[in-house]
């Protein structure tokens, strides 16, 4: 991969690295920093609720039953749809955050969600959350997640995702930064870009919600719901 440069929303040009490693050192990788990082990010992330409170109010109103939390953390977003009546399952492979989600009242269970969503049964959740844990994912792998999440949602059922917005599409490896030591592997795109690559899965898109930079502060983040058309 050859060095390139982008412009990013919030933090200037972003420097893409070439190719680090593969993807099993890949996801050691994510692993080694998001259980690094669960307290940092924890705190970071925790007065952000209130952006998503239009989110997890519109999900819950579409949704009834069990959910999966797809990369759940420390559980902040879990616990908020817990309390509007549903019983949430959080699924991560950074076992601190598992165990502060677990702290909130959550169900946990450690699983590396980008590997092994074939432990699931079939139509097996209502809904599935997932809140920017696909924004260090390969496109490539993204779609193949999809395609696992769609087998284990019950048909008609809804899937939340909420990918962060870049000026253009792009994903690679960046480097390590004042917040980060390590490097990690990111991925953006616009908000079409997104609509279109869910839409490609064979989902149906029936909303999408932008918070803009201005009032999310970091990022512009795009929120999109779908519904699973696989039949019963």
């Amino acid at each position: 991969m050859d060095l390139t440069k982008t412009r990013d929303l919030m933090t200037g040009a972003v420097e893409l690295l070439p190719q680090l490693v593969g993807e099993t050192d890949r996801l050691a990788i994510k692993q080694e920093l998001y259980n690094g990082y669960s307290s940092e990010y924890e705190e970071r992330t925790s007065e952000a609720v209130w952006v998503y409170q239009p989110d997890y109010d519109l999900f819950a109103s579409l949704v009834s039953g069990t959910v999966l939390d797809l990369g759940c953390g420390p559980g902040r977003d879990a616990a908020q749809l817990q309390q509007r009546g549903l019983h949430v399952l959080g699924v991560d492979f950074a076992r601190f955050a598992l165990r502060r989600a677990g702290n909130k009242g959550i169900e946990t269970r450690e699983l590396n969600y980008e590997t092994d969503l074939h432990v699931f049964p079939s139509a097996c959740f209502d809904g599935i959350w997932t809140n920017c844990s696909l924004t260090t994912t390969p496109r490539h792998k993204i779609l193949l997640i999809i395609a696992d999440l769609k087998r284990i949602l019950k048909p008609a059922g809804v899937l939340f995702f909420g990918f962060i917005e870049g000026p253009q599409y792009q994903e690679g490896w960046i480097k390590p930064d004042k917040k980060y030591a390590l490097p990690r592997y990111r991925f953006r795109d616009t908000r079409f870009g997104l609509r279109a690559m869910v839409d490609s899965t064979g989902l149906r898109v029936v909303h999408t919600r932008v918070i803009p930079q201005t009032v999310a502060i970091k990022n512009t983040f795009v929120n999109i719901y779908a519904i699973n058309t696989n039949a019963a």
